[in-house]
Formats: C-alpha cells, structure tokens, sequence
C-alpha cells in the first residue's frame, strides 16, 4: 500500500475528525508514503523507484 500526499497520510487538518475513519491504517501498513500536498509526479517516482531498489 502507498500512502501520498499529506491528507492520505496524516488526516491533514482532518485528523481529528470523526467522520474520518482510519483504523485500517492499524491493520495494512503502507510500505510507501510520498510526501507533498500534493506530492510532485516527480516525488512520485523517485519514491516508487527507491521502494524497487533502483537508483534514481
């Protein structure tokens, strides 16, 4: 599972909320989290690329 971009990963200025369900994250891990609000494609692709080992 990747996670991108900053309401995908920490809630955002969601977090907080109660209609935000986000238990599941407890079960299925993210192997990937991108960074950005919102992430650049670029940022995208170094992160897929560094998760299947190739030098970017």
């Amino acid at each position: 599972m990747v996670g991108v971009g900053a309401c995908a990963i920490s809630g955002s200025p969601f977090g907080d909320s109660s209609a935000l369900e986000r238990s599941f994250l407890d079960r299925f891990r993210p192997t990937l989290y991108v960074l950005g609000c919102p992430p650049h494609p670029l940022t995208f692709v170094c992160g897929v690329l560094d998760l299947l080992g190739i030098k970017s």
